[in-house]
């Protein structure tokens, strides 16, 4: 009884101090914090798969995957410097859909191999395309941005107790022709290392940092790892800054995480046509997703995975190219998404 009141104390100092960090960015901050970065996704992918360590009951890692993603927005808002002098355009609807492939290459006792694929691609569609800035949302509109990714992930164990993982990850994003487009105006290559801490079965935490060259810009930030399992149906998953879930596991083929996470991406936005064959944008967005998801084992290594919640959306950064057209950012409104998919999660041989 001593134990679970520990675990509810310890969960609601948890979710309070999350709100007191995120009720600023909630109320007034409209343009991404300098101290987030760019082209990230963490959501099982920094703190899954990389190696034995791991604490007891987490979340199960996912080989494949293939989710669908939904959120409904409204008007853009201008940001930064940028101004509006006629109707906005406005966004009606955002749609994703990721595939994502982890294999592994080499699984012994103290070294392992994987090697992923992932392809992803986001559909805006506009209800309305107003006059400012009109041949950016005009090439934006029913457009399909996509993102090819290749990673290599390595992980080796120094002792029972400490462990070393990197990652390398080359991808192609942007609004090309066809299935991928291996032209350099698309590449971004990112580079993540983690040195892991394993205390015990329920207690591991560790520390890193992030590199990434794209055709934006070149970042690198440094980040913690903690997970942290209480008991069989209470634990915590996080790498600050960009993510934190409490985790609740029903039994051992259902379980429900809450959480907060940051997520941005960046595609090469160019304009084909023979009207305007200089037009060429990198565009950036960026949000922070109040989430609760249920993950439920169908059968053997099948599951299924639904997500559903509030995205807060940053601005998003269009970023001229070419000299001959205005650099600007827009927001657009904050709304409710939701994610539904199915994974294998053959996690007794990963």
């Amino acid at each position: 009884m001593q134990n679970h009141i520990t675990v509810y104390l310890f969960t609601c100092r948890i979710i309070a101090s999350l709100l007191l960090f995120i009720m600023p960015f909630l109320l007034i901050a409209q343009i991404k914090p300098e101290f987030f970065p760019e082209e990230i996704h963490t959501e099982y992918d920094a703190v899954q798969c990389f190696c034995q360590p791991g604490v007891l009951y987490k979340r199960p890692s996912r080989g494949l995957s293939i989710i669908y993603g939904y959120m409904k927005s409204g008007g853009y808002e201008p940001e930064g410097t940028t101004q509006f002098l006629n109707t906005p355009s406005i966004l009606n609807r955002q749609e994703r859909i990721e595939f994502k492939l982890k294999v592994p290459i080499i699984l012994k006792d103290r070294f392992r191999l994987l090697l992923g694929y992932k392809y992803y691609s986001e559909f805006y569609d506009l209800q309305l395309i107003g006059e400012d800035f009109k041949t950016a949302f005009q090439t934006l509109d029913m457009e399909l941005l996509k993102n090819n990714e290749f990673s290599t992930i390595l992980s080796y164990s120094l002792s029972e107790k400490n462990y070393l993982a990197v990652r390398y990850k080359y991808s192609l994003n942007g609004n090309y022709d066809g299935w991928i487009d291996m032209d350099s105006q698309y590449a971004i290559h990112s580079f993540m290392a983690i040195y892991g801490i394993k205390k015990a079965d329920a207690l591991e935490w560790g520390f890193g940092f992030f590199y990434n060259r794209s055709f934006r810009r070149t970042s690198f930030f440094p980040f913690l790892l903690y997970n942290r399992t209480f008991d069989f149906n209470w634990g915590i998953e996080a790498l600050f800054p960009a993510n934190i879930f409490l985790r609740y596991n029903v039994n051992t083929t259902m379980l429900a995480s809450f959480g907060i996470e940051y997520g941005s991406k960046s595609f090469r936005l160019n304009n084909i046509s023979t009207v305007v064959p200089l037009f060429d944008y990198a565009f950036n967005h960026s949000e922070l997703l109040i989430s609760l998801s249920l993950e439920k084992q169908l059968f053997s290594w099948i599951w299924g995975t639904i997500k559903f919640g509030y995205q807060k959306n940053f601005s998003n950064d269009f970023e001229d190219k070419t000299g001959n057209f205005p650099t600007f950012q827009a927001e657009p409104k904050n709304g409710v998404f939701f994610r539904v998919g199915v994974f294998v999660s053959p996690s007794k041989y990963w």
